[in-house]
């Protein structure tokens, strides 16, 4: 039976990845069927994640950040999203509980994060 999970773990970190990244400007992640999203810092208009039932073989958790009519998608997976994930929390009113009750989610659902409030500037 250990040897059935050892190759499908095999399998799994095979895989490649999405990858994220960030800077004081925007938020960019790539594909690996190299399809980019980005959302800018002053674009950024909320965000919220979107959890599946897919998993846990699977990724079932996207950060989603909404931008000026478009989104960037975000797989918990990605490479970087840790430190993204860390520098959204910092966010003025993010919504800490939401994100703990995102994690422990295991349907499909949604929990808004954040929305940006117009009055005060934005650092990511």
């Amino acid at each position: 039976m250990f040897e059935w999970f050892r190759k499908i773990r095999g399998r799994l970190s095979a895989r490649k990845k999405a990858v994220v990244t960030f800077d004081d400007l925007a938020v960019t992640c790539l594909r690996p069927d190299d399809t980019k999203e980005e959302v800018t810092r002053l674009e950024l208009a909320a965000i919220e994640i979107v959890t599946t039932d897919a998993g846990p073989f699977i990724e079932d958790l996207f950060w989603v950040l909404h931008g000026d009519g478009h989104v960037c998608v975000v797989p918990q997976e990605a490479s970087g999203c840790t430190k993204l994930s860390a520098r959204l929390q910092t966010l003025p009113n993010f919504n800490h509980q939401a994100l703990i009750d995102a994690m422990c989610c295991t349907s499909n659902s949604r929990f808004p994060l954040w929305q940006r409030d117009s009055e005060s500037p934005l650092n990511l």
